[in-house]
């Protein structure tokens, strides 16, 4: 059966691993649903490292700037939603979230 990644943490494995339990995948969709994970996973190093370091980061002029793993933090949440995407696995929602009606 095909697997997860090895470097992928443990539980993004799970989540892969469940996925090609669910689906028949080929060999190039294990690559996208491993390079998902792979984007998942580098999001929470960001998010942690973002928590320690905070959202503003001091340069070597005293200035506060926006800390850039910020920029790359979008990056990998919009790279993992075009991967979902590409795989199809976006397409199980229901319904589009609506206003209440008045």
């Amino acid at each position: 059966m095909k697997k997860a990644a090895d470097f992928l943490k443990k539980d993004t494995k799970t989540w892969v691993n469940e996925l090609t339990r669910l689906y028949e995948f080929e060999d190039r969709h294990i690559r996208i649903l491993n390079l998902a994970g792979e984007c998942w996973d580098r999001m929470g190093e960001i998010r942690e490292l973002l928590r320690v370091e905070g959202y503003q980061i001091t340069d070597r002029f005293e200035h506060k700037r926006v800390n850039p793993l910020l920029a790359e933090e979008r990056a990998q949440k919009k790279l993992f939603a075009q991967l979902v995407r590409e795989l199809g696995l976006d397409l199980e929602a229901t319904e589009v979230p609506r206003l209440p009606k008045r």
